[in-house]
């Protein structure tokens, strides 16, 4: 078992390390290096239904109840409306949070022959406890927990989104990219 997931991490960090796209700035989500609000990736001799066909079968076992968290188009889009329950904590004082937020977002995936287009995701941080919810989306101007007068405050925080949204996006990737054993 060992043997079989240590390459699997290796892979997984090494994918992340060479295809991080999304930043979490203190002005919204941004792709890397890119004046656009979407990343395009290229997919050479495949159809929009094979890369749709592929994307849905990643996502679908994915999620626990896909079809509460997936709306879609067939052949066009899939749209991710997701919630990782206590996911961003903010405020330590003794090694634990003062406050833990939950990270609701969207992600956008659209299809063209040999392309896929992801939107950069709007996400939202609702707290039930104190009643507010705090909104990121695209480029907008906006303060939240994680960042104060221009300066990373929350520096976990910041980089669990990120790696969140990288790692879903490698897994999409590698969903299209990797072929599927016939049983």
């Amino acid at each position: 078992m060992k043997t079989t997931i240590l390459p699997f991490i290796l892979c997984l960090f090494y994918s992340l390390a060479s295809f991080s796209q999304f930043e979490l700035t203190e002005n919204g989500i941004t792709v890397i290096d890119s004046e656009n609000d979407y990343i395009v990736y290229e997919f050479e001799g495949k159809t929009k239904e094979d890369l749709y066909t592929s994307v849905l079968k990643t996502l679908t076992v994915k999620y626990n109840s896909a079809k509460d968290v997936l709306s879609k188009v067939e052949n066009e889009t899939i749209s991710i409306n997701g919630i990782q329950a206590d996911y961003v904590g903010a405020g330590k004082l003794l090694g634990k949070y003062l406050e833990v937020y939950d990270l609701g977002y969207n992600l956008n995936i659209s299809f063209k022959d040999a392309k896929i287009k992801i939107d950069i995701p709007t996400i939202r941080f609702p707290n039930e406890s104190n009643g507010r919810t705090l909104h990121i989306s695209g480029k907008g101007m906006f303060k939240t927990f994680i960042f104060k007068k221009g300066e990373v405050k929350e520096e976990d925080a910041k980089k669990r989104i990120e790696d969140f949204f990288n790692i879903l996006i490698t897994e999409i990737k590698q969903g299209v990219e990797n072929k599927q054993d016939d049983w």
